[in-house]
């Protein structure tokens, strides 16, 4: 497994989903933070500062465009 100095942050509020894209990366060798809702991933993406967002639209409290706008 080749280990990869990028970050990647995952914000899904579904936890099968989060769950099964962050084993295939890690696996990959990647760093993954899991966020289960907007505000969560903001807080991780301003403290963090990854590499990619993979971010989901429809999410409680606040959801993928709030998120973006922010």
């Amino acid at each position: 497994m080749k280990k990869h100095n990028k970050k990647i942050l995952i914000v899904e509020d579904d936890p099968t989903e989060r769950l099964a894209l962050g084993i295939s990366l890690v696996n990959n060798g990647f760093t993954v933070y899991n966020a289960k809702n907007g505000e969560e991933g903001l807080m991780y993406a301003l403290g963090e500062h990854p590499d990619l967002i993979l971010l989901d639209i429809v999410m409680p409290k606040m959801n993928g465009f709030e998120m973006i706008k922010q």
